[in-house]
């Protein structure tokens, strides 16, 4: 997944995210733990960032979308054992977190 905002201030401030996630190989419903993972980093990403680092915003987000995952199976039995691997980098200006 790649993401640039629309708008150059966000841009310019938060920067673009870049992540690849994927199921676990042999688990239940890994595609979606994956979908749910880069779905929810999108959304919190560009919410906490304005209030800290992009380093921070990052990690807060991915803990967001881990927690998130854990919720929907905690809601459908179905999913129980899906999960995701999650590597993401916010690129601002000419800075990598």
């Amino acid at each position: 997944m790649v993401y640039e905002p629309a708008d150059e201030e966000t841009t310019q401030t938060a920067g673009c995210i870049f992540a690849v996630a994927d199921g676990i190989g042999g688990r239940a419903a890994g595609e979606v733990a994956s979908l749910i993972a880069v779905r929810e980093l999108q959304k919190n990403y560009y919410q906490i960032v304005q209030n800290t680092s992009p380093v921070e915003a990052l990690r807060l987000a991915v803990l967001k979308a881990h927690n998130n995952i854990i919720e929907e199976v905690a809601c459908d039995s179905n999913l129980s054992g899906m999960g995701s691997t999650l590597t993401v980098a916010a690129v601002v200006g000419e800075r990598i977190s």
